[in-house]
Formats: C-alpha cells, structure tokens, sequence
C-alpha cells in the first residue's frame, strides 16, 4: 500500500504541530532547534502531516520512530515501512509505503 499526502504548511492546525512536537524523542527536538525559523515550521509541519498519514493507515506505527540514515534519508525504526518527506517553501508532503519509496 502507498499514501501520499501533500498539502500546504497553513494546512497543518497549530495543535496538531504542537502534538507532534511533543512525541518527538530528544534528538529530533535537538535537531529541530538546530534549524533557523523557516526551516524549522517545514519540518514540524511535514513530521505533522506524516504523524496523520501514519495514525490514519499504518496501526502501530508512530512519528516518534522516525530517524535518518547517515546520509539524513528518513525512516521508521523498528518498522518494514519506508518513508519519504519533503518540504519546500509553503508545501510539504510524504509518502508511506511497506515497499520502497
């Protein structure tokens, strides 16, 4: 199965970024405060919007599993789902899959 979402930044409600944000392990927090103002919402918004995508199709898979290979590709700990994010200016998206995106 693939579900993709794409959507605009001021799509994402402000409870729903606030949620995620708190479900993030320390080195995702750490990261994140690493990035200036812009950079920062879009990846806060885009770990959203995957949060969403995973509660509504993937039982037992939670934002709070994502981690990055030594190269910065994202994935799911723990998981045989693969994960694509990205984010550019006002829009973000992601795709999930169990086959490789």
């Amino acid at each position: 199965m693939l579900v993709y979402k794409i959507c605009k930044i001021s799509d994402i409600a402000d409870v729903d970024i606030k949620s995620t944000y708190e479900l993030l392990s320390d080195s995702q927090t750490a990261y994140l405060r690493s990035l200036n103002h812009t950079k920062r919402n879009q990846s806060l918004a885009v770990r959203a919007l995957l949060k969403t995508v995973l509660q509504n199709n993937f039982e037992g898979i939670c934002v709070s599993q994502l981690s990055a290979d030594c190269k910065g590709k994202p994935y799911l700990l723990d998981s045989n789902i693969f994960i694509s994010l990205t984010h550019s200016g006002d829009y973000i998206g992601c795709a999930v899959s169990d086959n490789a995106v």
